[in-house]
This record gives structure tokens, sequence and C-alpha cells, in this order.
């Protein structure tokens, strides 16, 4: 399950987020929660992690959540682990929010890619 803060929050009807992440716990088996600037947290169906935030400067929020789910499934069906996806989905997301539009030049994932995966 991919959702944002606000939407697990709601959905928990509670304002916390450890409240709300149990909860989700309970219909779940595995989800990732994004927060924006704050990161996200992902549960593999064992351990919670968080991920942090690639500090960028925001421009245009606009696809920032698409981007971190496709990046996010595109590194777990190459075989990374939750942590790992979460933070290559991360550091796409700070991509997108960095230029204006939802969308990154086609010459820039390849790039992408190499530069964390590289690491």
């Amino acid at each position: 399950m991919f959702c944002n803060e606000d939407e697990a929050l709601g959905w928990a009807q509670s304002d916390d987020i450890d409240v709300a992440v149990e909860k989700i716990k309970d219909v779940a088996e595995t989800f990732v929660i994004t927060r924006g600037a704050a990161g996200a947290l992902t549960f593999d169906g064992k351990e919670l992690a968080e991920i942090p935030s690639n500090k960028v400067d925001a421009v245009d929020t606009n696809g920032a959540g698409d981007m971190f789910a496709g990046a996010f499934l595109y590194a777990i069906t190459s075989g990374e682990d939750f942590p790992t996806a979460g933070r290559f989905a991360s550091l796409a997301a700070g991509k997108i929010v960095a230029n204006f539009g939802p969308r990154l030049p086609a010459r820039d994932y390849k790039a992408l890619r190499e530069e964390f995966f590289a690491r």
C-alpha cells in the first residue's frame, strides 16, 4: 500500500503517525507512507524503516508521489530491499520537486539510476 502522511492520518483518524502506522499494519502486509520533506516510512512486513528526504530547493511538488511510487517499485522489482528502494525513491522524488513539471527529461532517468546504484 502507498499513501501520503495526510492519507494515513485520515484513515487512522489520528494526528499521530505512530498510531497510523500500527493501524495500517492491521490491514496491509507491506506499505509505504510518504511524508514530503520529512522523508518516508517503509514497512516490509517485519521492519519499519525511516527514509530521509533528499534536501533540495523544491519548486514544484507535482508528480513527486507518483515518481516516488514508480522508483520504489522499480527498485523492489530489481531485487532491492524496502529501505534501499525507499532511499532510491526519495532521491527520484527530490529530482522531480527541484524542477517544474511532473516528469524528468528521458535522459535523466538513466543518470538517476547510475547516481544511486553506483554508490
